[in-house]
């Protein structure tokens, strides 16, 4: 006979009933994320378990290197200068050169040189020993070059980047292309940036041809108040000299049934006409550089000459 199960046995049973329910949906959570994450493997799916962001060694050098890179990189030891190097790093720090602070590997470098300067150990003048003196006054006249724009170069002047950007330790002597600012600013005088006194136009006619052509196609008509610079000056006498060259060379090859009694003044303007034809008609991105330049010379005007028929092969 059967026994109807009491009021305590009857809670206990459906409490059973419960936790078989809870525990059975709580592995079917698990089992299906494992599914989840088996599948997520195999199709290459995205997995929802957030995950860590590994960097290798050299993605950690790179970052730190991108936040750091505006920074002068510091020396583990900091050299001890005497109080005349100290005077002489203060009195380039004061002219507002390129920053040489103390604990960086510049300032380091900068010590190291103005020793060697002293000693008379610098590599292209082994014998001289430098004065503190000397080496003030070769600063003042490089930071004239730097930031007077009465002086040569010019701002634009590649050059004028590179001196600003100049250490030192490297003004005084580079081992790296074993040149020294320092020197040549002793020995030579300081330019004008108009100056062209001692550029060497021997061919003038030449010159005077690319300068009027830069003015009227290039600047339109209007040309600089004060003149053009050095550095300019010296592209259109360069552009001149390489045109007589180039001619005198290819003249023989040239077809005179295209180009009749060609002269080098006329042969000046087809220089002109073969950069005109590399810019496509954007003749107002050509500088004076253009000109003389060996992509000039080398490559854009004799495929010109030749598609032209103007140059014969060989």
């Amino acid at each position: 006979m059967l026994k109807c199960p009491d009021e305590s046995s009857s809670d206990f049973s459906l409490s059973s009933i419960d936790s078989a329910k809870a525990l059975s949906s709580n592995n079917n959570i698990i089992n299906n994320s494992r599914e989840k994450e088996s599948s997520s493997v195999h199709t290459g799916a995205p997995r929802e378990v957030t995950q860590r962001i590994l960097r290798t060694p050299r993605q950690k050098l790179e970052s730190k290197e991108i936040c750091s890179s505006h920074k002068p990189k510091r020396a583990h030891h900091s050299y001890v200068p005497t109080k005349d190097i100290q005077e002489v790093i203060d009195f380039w720090n004061n002219l507002g050169l390129k920053s040489c602070n103390e604990g960086t590997l510049i300032y380091n470098k900068a010590i190291q040189m103005m020793k060697r300067a002293r000693r008379g150990k610098i590599g292209i003048r082994e014998d001289y020993k430098f004065s503190y003196d000397e080496i003030k006054e070769a600063i003042k006249k490089f930071s004239l070059s730097v930031q007077d724009p009465h002086y040569y170069p010019s701002e634009s002047n590649p050059l004028h980047k590179t001196l600003k950007g100049t250490n030192l330790g490297d003004f005084i002597y580079s081992e790296w292309t074993t040149k020294s600012w320092m020197i040549k600013y002793l020995e030579e005088p300081l330019k004008k940036a108009e100056d062209t006194s001692d550029l060497n136009d021997e061919y003038p006619d030449i010159t005077e041809v690319f300068i009027n052509l830069y003015i009227r196609k290039v600047l339109g008509g209007i040309a600089p108040k004060k003149g053009f610079n050095y550095y300019d000056r010296t592209c259109f006498v360069k552009a001149a000299q390489r045109t007589v060259e180039f001619f005198k060379d290819n003249r023989r090859r040239m077809n005179l049934h295209l180009t009749g009694s060609m002269t080098v003044v006329k042969f000046a303007k087809l220089v002109w006409e073969a950069l005109d034809r590399s810019l496509h008609g954007e003749v107002h991105k050509l500088t004076p550089g253009w000109l003389c330049s060996d992509a000039t010379f080398q490559k854009k005007l004799p495929a010109y000459l030749y598609r032209e028929g103007i140059v014969e092969r060989k």
